[in-house]
């Protein structure tokens, strides 16, 4: 049907896991922005865009300055979750420690602190996610 022929057309499905450092929200952090993401179509500053497979509320995208993962309807903005600075328009060429937004809202870049997830990765090549078990604990 459609949905196998969208997977065939979408090249990359990435997974983001592991787990972020404790502050108070960084739990149910995790639970929001972990999981399996499928590129989309769509070019987003120049750059793939990925959606959370388990829930269209969330992407990951390029905003100009980094990758960041936060609610689709901020695409293409420095606001989210989570952000790994870096230039490179390829996910996969993107190289370093992504960091955790610990502000309660979900500010812009400019107004949040930051703090390392040296914990966080980045999964590439991944089944596509009608075919991944849902990440469990460790």
């Amino acid at each position: 049907g459609r949905f196998m022929q969208y997977h065939r057309m979408s090249d990359e499905t990435i997974a983001l896991v592991g787990e972020l450092p404790r502050p108070a929200n960084q739990e149910a952090y995790e639970r929001l922005i972990l999981g399996v993401y499928n590129r989309r179509s769509e070019l987003v500053n120049g750059a793939p865009s990925y959606v959370k497979a388990s829930d269209g509320r969330f992407m990951l995208w390029h905003d100009g300055r980094g990758w960041c993962v936060g609610f689709a309807s901020d695409k293409g903005r420095p606001r989210g979750y989570i952000r790994l600075s870096s230039d490179k328009k390829r996910l996969e060429d993107a190289i370093g420690t992504w960091q955790v937004n610990t502000e309660k809202g979900l500010g812009s870049w400019l107004d949040a602190s930051w703090l390392d997830a040296p914990g966080l990765r980045l999964l590439r090549h991944v089944p596509p996610a009608d075919e991944v078990s849902v990440v469990g604990e460790r």
